[in-house]
């Protein structure tokens, strides 16, 4: 009996030091939890949350399919696709992307005002193609109603440049 009373005394010992302890310890966290800020998603090229936050504004191409014809494998060539900003805010170029490597644009970096013209310069390069070849730019821009546009590049490639190279390439 005396061990039990001994242990029963430890036991509640400990809990009124415990629960002492807590008490004390809430009475120095403070009431309001500190400000977390929480840093804005940065937006990466092409995403068009830059683009969608500009006032919009409205662009027309003087031709949004261009055909360079016949083409030796191998061969670059290069197209400026002109434009005006049709609209009544600055055109704001976002980014542009080619639908794949062979497909190079450049596009102005700096706002087009209103009425003024501007280009996307699209290289095109036919190396390791072959036959009739159709490759797009898509232009994320503060265009109204959408702000992808989509130019067109066409080609037809053939000769010996492109037989040369495969036959190299499958040694």
């Amino acid at each position: 009996m005396r061990k039990l009373s001994l242990f029963l005394s430890v036991v509640i010992a400990t809990i009124l030091v415990s629960c002492g302890s807590e008490v004390k310890q809430d009475a120095v966290i403070p009431s309001t939890p500190a400000e977390v800020k929480i840093p804005e998603k940065p937006t990466s090229p092409g995403s068009g949350e830059s683009s969608q936050k500009l006032p919009k504004t409205k662009m027309k191409f003087n031709e949004i399919v261009h055909d360079f014809g016949k083409l030796k494998g191998g061969e670059s060539r290069e197209y400026d696709f002109e434009f005006t900003n049709v609209g009544k805010e600055d055109l704001v170029i976002e980014f542009a992307k080619g639908s794949c490597g062979c497909t190079v644009p450049e596009w102005p970096k700096e706002p087009i005002k209103p009425g003024a013209k501007g280009a996307i310069k699209v290289k095109f390069d036919s190396t390791g193609k072959q036959g009739k070849q159709e490759k797009t730019v898509t232009i994320t821009a503060n265009t109204d109603p959408d702000i992808n546009s989509i130019i067109t590049i066409k080609a037809e490639v053939e000769g010996e440049a492109y037989s040369e190279m495969t036959k190299e390439g499958k040694k």
